[in-house]
């Protein structure tokens, strides 16, 4: 079944609301037991759109959804997972089944309206204390997001929560990078999930993975998942695992893809419980580069970290990940941190490349293991833990300097015998100085916290 926006008279002028237009074109839809809503060209804004079962919305080109610049147009659609402080989204679904996403058109986030003009000295532009996501698909099952593009999400872009069977392919994000927490595409708690042949450009994580804290009927492991054939550039984040990491993940591969000019290449990241284990990264190819202060990580082209936010929930164990055929140009360091012994273990990497370009950053020599526990702060919860700077320091807590210098990999509190290092090749520029070893172990360093 087919049916045509136009049919419900709605204003495509970018400056009035078609809230309405939207639920009772949906609803007719879903009355007839299901089908295609086509969006024709035209700037059509709007609150929270929410699909119902059997649905699927089709921009067509030169079509473009706008998000209102008022938080409160966004009621309808409310998740059970918090991010930031905010519930609201403004494409959602609840609990549907064969929902989605299609076509040559647009979504619009409409940042601007809720991030400061004027960045900090840390390079942070301070968001509203509320603001929305731009796709949120909550407990759905049987996704499709394809072909379509995002401009400008103003938080979370594509937030998948605890939703099964799901493809999202061929989909281009461009957010601005002047705005935080703006990570391209999340699957939280997903299970059987493919992304493929994704544009992202994004100043937060590209592909993230993650396990946030649900209600238990929602909270599950995110496994059995495949990234592929994808251009990432993050100014945090290409690839992750974490950090929210309060149940396992496991039987991920990533391969095929292209990072450039990011904070960070791959990461997995244990912070709250949650195991990471059964991880493949195959034929990558990494570019990374320092950003502002205010993102997390210091050009790191691979980083593993086991350490825990809260002093009261240890962290998870990441084990039996393989990474092949990777080829990295980076300004930092491939690095692994656990905050004890026998937290990240079986770690193979074969056929790496790396290749150190040097320059003049004033954080260089530094790595970053953001957001640690900080004794110096009573409650470790959220992100304030990660930029505290204390009276006669310099960097925020968690940036500490390499001892003698920036290495070709750094691994603290890791046996030897953990990370297998297989046909690697490492590189450094000349002229610039460098770690007399290239490969680093390290246990109990001073100025890093263990608990």
């Amino acid at each position: 079944m087919y049916t045509n926006l136009n049919d419900f008279h709605p204003i495509a002028d970018g400056h009035n609301l078609n809230t309405d237009v939207f639920r009772r074109a949906i609803a007719t839809v879903s009355a007839q037991g299901g089908g295609i809503l086509y969006v024709p060209p035209g700037r059509y804004l709007s609150g929270s759109i929410c699909l119902e079962n059997n649905v699927l919305l089709y921009l067509s080109a030169g079509a473009e959804l706008i998000a209102s610049p008022n938080y409160s147009d966004f009621s309808a659609g409310v998740s059970e997972v918090a991010a930031e402080g905010s519930y609201y989204g403004f494409i959602f679904a609840k609990g549907k089944q064969n929902v989605g996403l299609l076509g040559q058109g647009k979504i619009n986030g409409n940042a601007p309206a809720y991030n400061a003009e004027i960045a900090d000295e840390l390079g942070y532009r301070k968001p509203d204390a509320e603001r929305p996501r731009t796709v949120i698909f909550e407990e759905c099952r049987d996704v499709v997001i394809e072909d379509i593009s995002i401009i400008d999400s103003p938080m979370w872009t594509l937030h998948m929560v605890s939703c099964e069977y799901g493809r999202i392919s061929n989909v281009k994000v461009k957010n601005s990078f002047k705005y935080t927490n703006t990570d391209a595409i999340d699957l939280d708690g997903c299970r059987h999930f493919i992304v493929s042949g994704c544009q992202l450009h994004t100043a937060d994580d590209g592909v993230c993975l993650k396990t946030s804290r649900k209600a238990a009927r929602m909270d599950q492991a995110c496994e059995d998942i495949l990234v592929d054939n994808c251009l990432i550039h993050s100014h945090s984040s290409a690839l992750k695992i974490g950090t929210e990491s309060f149940n396992d993940f496991k039987n991920i591969k990533f391969s095929n893809c292209i990072i450039s000019d990011s904070n960070r290449g791959l990461a997995l990241v244990s912070r709250d419980g949650g195991d990471i284990r059964n991880v493949s990264f195959d034929n990558i190819s990494i570019e990374t580069k320092f950003t502002a202060p205010c993102h997390w990580g210091k050009a790191d082209s691979i980083y593993i970290t086991a350490k825990r936010r809260q002093a009261a929930r240890p962290c998870g164990v990441i084990k039996h990940i393989t990474m092949s055929n990777i080829t990295i140009r980076s300004e930092g360091a491939i690095n692994f941190h656990a905050e004890q012994a026998g937290l990240i273990k079986d770690i193979r990497l074969f056929n790496v490349s790396q290749a150190q370009l040097g320059h003049h950053h004033p954080d260089r020599g530094t790595y970053d293991v953001r957001p640690p526990c900080n004794p110096h702060q009573s409650d470790n919860s959220g992100m304030d833990n990660a930029y505290t700077i204390l009276e006669g320091q310099t960097r925020p807590w968690g940036v500490w300097l390499y001892p003698n210098g920036l290495p070709a990999v750094f691994a603290h509190n890791i046996c030897k015998t953990e990370i297998r290092l297989e046909s690697c090749c490492f590189t450094q520029q000349e002229g610039s100085s460098w770690n007399p070893e290239q490969v680093v172990f390290v246990h109990d360093l001073k100025g890093d916290v263990q608990i």
